[in-house]
């Protein structure tokens, strides 16, 4: 796996690209389907931050972290990632618009398929919703994929109720939503 964490240090890819954005702390099962879908498209890349993104969002209350940063990165690397991108999320970043980066990312690393969970928003007050994410998807000519909510046993699968399932002690389903002991 190629890991970089600047938008200039992006090397030439072989193309499709299948390209993903987000935390992803835990990499748990739905990360996991979202991964093998990116697999399916071409060369899987994930976009993802060294910091949780609510650290600069909402200072003081961002969540305590499932994984590590290398021990997700090492995730990355057993769901087959090709390429990961580690950016730190910043004020900076913060305040760009969903439209602005994904140009910028798209100029660097030219994806042919965006692939995001559903309800996912990205950019400056989470304004790059999937009806405008769609739209800039045909302008810049890539297919921007929208997965259902990831469902295990009948509960959505996300690291927000993986942290609930071990704030309350109830490890043996974090586990199981995780899809392996941590």
């Amino acid at each position: 796996m190629i890991i970089v964490e600047s938008l200039e240090d992006l090397p030439p890819v072989a193309g499709p690209i299948a390209l993903t954005i987000g935390s992803f702390d835990g990499v748990h099962l739905g990360h996991q389907h979202l991964f093998r879908q990116l697999k399916s498209c071409g060369t899987a890349a994930v976009v993802t931050f060294s910091n949780h993104p609510a650290e600069v969002l909402k200072p003081g209350s961002a969540p305590p972290m499932i994984d590590t940063l290398d021990q997700k990165i090492r995730r990355f690397e057993m769901n087959g990632i090709d390429l990961t991108l580690i950016l730190p999320f910043t004020q900076e970043l913060s305040c760009l618009s969903y439209d602005t980066f994904l140009r910028q990312l798209h100029r660097r690393l030219p994806f042919t398929h965006l692939i995001l969970g559903e309800g996912s928003a990205l950019g400056h007050q989470a304004q790059g919703t999937e009806e405008n994410i769609k739209a800039i998807a045909k302008e810049l000519h890539f297919e921007a994929i929208y997965l259902s909510k990831f469902l295990f046993d009948g509960q959505i699968v996300s690291s927000k109720r993986i942290r609930e399932l071990i704030n309350s002690g109830n490890f043996e389903q974090a586990f199981r939503l995780l899809g392996r002991r941590f």
